[in-house]
């Protein structure tokens, strides 16, 4: 799920509860990191991650939990960046003017 002003569902139109309207053109999982899967980490991973979309659909400013800090060695971080960094989205209109928005998205990563 991705948050924006209220709750904003799936890569379909979106007019749920608020007066945005976008659409997700591209969205793409993160992949487990390498490392962790080399040093054997058993752990389920939860990244929080808030990002802007801007006027033209593009993903920048991208931050992530600072809880998620003892992680850091086992590349999540780059995962969810590079990942977040190929998503594509229509422009937001916002009351029919094109907008700005700030997302948040929790990413998880499941031990295989």
């Amino acid at each position: 799920d991705y948050h924006a002003l209220t709750t904003l569902k799936d890569p379909k139109l979106v007019k749920e509860n608020t007066d945005l309207e976008y659409k997700i053109i591209k969205s793409v999982n993160p992949v487990y990191p390498k490392k962790a899967q080399i040093l054997n980490l058993k752990e389920n991973i939860k990244i929080f991650a808030e990002f802007t979309v801007d006027t033209k659909g593009d993903v920048k400013d991208i931050t992530l939990s600072s809880d998620f800090s003892k992680y850091k060695q086992y590349d999540f971080d780059k995962s969810v960046e590079k990942a977040l960094s190929s998503y594509e989205f229509s422009s937001i209109m916002y009351k029919g003017q094109i907008v700005e928005v700030k997302f948040k998205k929790t990413f998880e990563f499941n031990t295989k």
